[in-house]
């Protein structure tokens, strides 16, 4: 449990050296984190990382209830949500911190916007468009 204390606070630091801001997400917003069965802080953030392009070519659909992060963190803060089966734009992905999400262990994000929200969700949850 020490380790874990651990890495969230190394996590909130990482996000603060990166300039990213710490606002509370939407009351009441759903969180993945509270689904996935590991997360593993990585010290990667947007700005670090190399940039590539969408697994969908810019477009994906939700196949579940899906959180936008602020960050590629699964502790930062909610900033919306994309409901399951709404169409969402992708600018491109990157990688952040590891987690084990629909059925897989990744770590790669897709930095998305949905109705005027903007931020990263995983991309094992990603689907197309079509």
């Amino acid at each position: 449990m020490r380790v874990r204390k651990t890495l969230g606070a190394m996590a909130v630091a990482v996000v603060a050296a990166a300039g990213v801001s710490t606002t509370a997400g939407p009351a009441g917003a759903s969180s993945q984190a509270a689904t996935a069965s590991t997360s593993t802080v990585s010290t990667s953030t947007a700005s670090a990382s190399a940039r590539f392009y969408c697994r969908f070519g810019g477009r994906g659909k939700a196949p579940k209830n899906l959180t936008i992060y602020e960050s590629t963190v699964l502790i930062s803060n909610p900033v919306g949500g994309i409901p399951k089966g709404k169409v969402y734009n992708c600018d491109y992905g990157v990688t952040g911190s590891k987690y084990t999400m629909c059925g897989r262990t990744w770590n790669r994000w897709e930095y998305v916007s949905y109705n005027g929200k903007k931020g990263y969700i995983v991309a094992a949850c990603a689907k197309p468009a079509s």
